[in-house]
C-alpha cells in the first residue's frame, strides 16, 4: 500500500506554498528538493532505468514532514469546519461520503 506522502502533487504543493507567502528565496531552495526526484530499482546486481517521480516527497527528507503538512492542511481545515470530527469514521453513510468528498476535492485542487 502506498504511503500518503508518496501521493503529494508537486504542482499543488508549490501553489500551496505560494498561497502561504513563502519567500521566493526559500521556494527556490525547496523546489529542487521536490521537483528533482528520481528513483532506480536494484535487484541484486541488476538496476532499472532511472525514472523521474511525478509526485511525492523525499523519504527521510528533513523538510518532507513539513511539506506534507502544508499539503494536507487544507483538507484538515475544510473538514474541521464541515464536520465535528477529523477521523473519517461516521455511522451515517451520507456524513462519511461528505468527508470523503471534501478530502477528494481538496486534494484534487491545483
Amino acid at each position: 500500500m502506498p504511503k500518503a506522502s508518496d501521493s503529494v502533487n508537486h504542482y499543488a504543493l508549490f501553489i500551496k506554498l505560494m498561497d502561504r507567502n513563502v519567500p521566493v528565496a526559500l521556494n527556490e531552495y525547496i523546489n529542487p528538493l521536490v521537483w528533482n526526484l528520481y528513483s532506480i530499482c536494484a535487484i541484486g546486481y541488476a538496476f532499472s532505468d532511472v525514472i523521474c517521480l511525478q509526485c511525492g516527497v523525499r523519504q527521510g527528507g528533513v523538510l518532507s514532514p513539513v511539506l506534507f503538512t502544508v499539503y494536507v492542511n487544507d483538507v484538515i481545515m475544510a473538514l474541521s469546519v464541515s464536520v465535528d470530527d477529523l477521523l473519517l469514521l461516521s455511522p451515517p453513510l451520507c456524513d462519511l461520503q461528505l468527508m470523503i468528498d471534501i478530502c477528494c476535492g481538496e486534494l484534487e485542487k491545483k
